[in-house]
């Protein structure tokens, strides 16, 4: 059995990697201004709400008219299985809502009641007009995690589109790419049945390292802001990179001495020229 898990495991390291080399490429065809653009901030149209799904909410968008992939149109939080957000996902949601000016929210659920918890969540922080969208996840994409190549913890930013780097990987998004308990469960899910990576994906112009590095106050934001701040520890320098390498880092420690298959990850992604390079 040992044998058979490593070798899920370089088979799916070596396709993850195959597909980071890609990336740059599909990044070039957008061209300089749109690229130039998207480098000096996101405007996202809606906020995608629901549980972790093979390829991520995002990748729902793929063929809406309008959309297109193109990065920039979708900012994306991660509820619990059960459809709760967690204190992370509720300050990724007003800052969506508060500072990036999303009035569309598209609750995307795996079953009525899952859906009904997620409006009830979104109603108890939501302080303004929005339009609550009602979209449905069938019970086998939300439920193939056992099939994935990994599973990737990634930022809320609209501009990082997991699905767009790595083909069959869960994806859990919140602002900061913080290991939030929303985050962990879905871990620990996947170490369970087996997935063979777990990974931290930061990113360049990250808005919610730049507010903790700022030291915001808000208090939807504390939970955000204090995870990112333990992360980075007193230091500015390189935050980005340090917030996405300490919760690896933290992921090794928890699983160690555990006698695990899952081998803990953290990459990086550029966005000035798309390019994803291997952080541990």
């Amino acid at each position: 059995m040992k044998g058979k898990v490593n070798l899920k495991l370089a088979d799916a390291s070596q396709r993850m990697a195959a597909t980071q080399k890609i990336h740059p490429k599909k990044w070039g065809r957008m061209g300089e201004n749109l690229i130039e653009s998207i480098n000096q901030g996101q405007a996202p149209r809606i906020l995608a709400v629901g549980p972790r799904v093979v390829g991520g909410l995002k990748a729902r968008y793929l063929n809406k008219p309008g959309y297109g992939g193109v990065p920039g149109s979708v900012f994306e939080v991660t509820t619990h299985n059960d459809g709760y957000l967690d204190a992370v996902g509720e300050g990724s949601v007003y800052y969506a809502i508060k500072h990036l000016g999303i009035t569309v929210v598209d609750v995307w659920a795996n079953g009525s009641r899952t859906e009904s918890q997620t409006i009830r969540s979104l109603k108890k922080i939501i302080g303004m007009p929005v339009e609550i969208r009602e979209n449905s996840i069938f019970g086998d994409e939300s439920s193939n995690i056992r099939e994935a190549e990994a599973v990737v913890v990634s930022c809320s930013d609209s501009r990082v589109q997991v699905h767009d780097i790595y083909d069959d990987v869960v994806v859990v998004s919140n602002a900061g790419n913080i290991l939030s308990p929303v985050a962990l469960e879905v871990i620990d899910e996947a170490v369970a049945l087996g997935v063979p990576i777990a990974m931290i994906l930061g990113h360049t112009k990250c808005g919610a390292v730049g507010a903790a590095v700022a030291g915001n106050t808000e208090r939807p934001l504390q939970e955000i802001m204090n995870a990112i701040s333990r992360n980075l520890g007193g230091e500015q320098s390189g935050a980005e990179i340090k917030n996405a390498v300490v919760s690896a880092e933290f992921l090794k420690d928890r699983f160690s001495g555990k006698n695990m298959s899952t081998e803990v990850a953290a990459t990086f992604l550029d966005l000035s020229d798309g390019t994803v390079g291997n952080l541990i």
